[in-house]
């Protein structure tokens, strides 16, 4: 099966990913030949935070301030990409998260 993962980590090769590597762009992906055009509202004002919310992309600018509501976020956009993609393609979302510990960590969910 295959998989696709939105990564709110760091733009800049791409938000998406499948097993193999990054895939398309912020604007659209391609699979199994067909063109996938990614036009939800706000996505790509939420990327431009990426940055500011990934702490090893930006460790000087990186803040938690609003990290919540924008992991969130996200994971709408995760929802908006399933509904858009065939179900025989699986769809992750993957972010980073401190669990109070200090250690920030890649979590990876499945949207069913």
């Amino acid at each position: 099966m295959k998989t696709i993962t939105l990564h709110a980590d760091d733009v800049t090769f791409g938000p998406f990913q499948d097993e193999f590597g990054y895939i398309g762009n912020s604007k659209e992906i391609q699979i199994d030949n067909k063109l996938y055009t990614i036009d939800f509202p706000g996505f790509h004002s939420w990327l431009k935070n990426t940055r500011r919310y990934s702490p090893y992309s930006n460790p000087k600018g990186f803040s938690t301030d609003g990290l919540e509501v924008w992991i969130n976020q996200g994971y709408n956009y995760a929802i908006m990409l399933r509904k858009l993609l065939p179900h025989h393609i699986d769809v992750y979302y993957g972010f980073w998260k401190d669990f109070g510990d200090g250690t920030w960590r890649f979590c990876k969910t499945q949207i069913p």
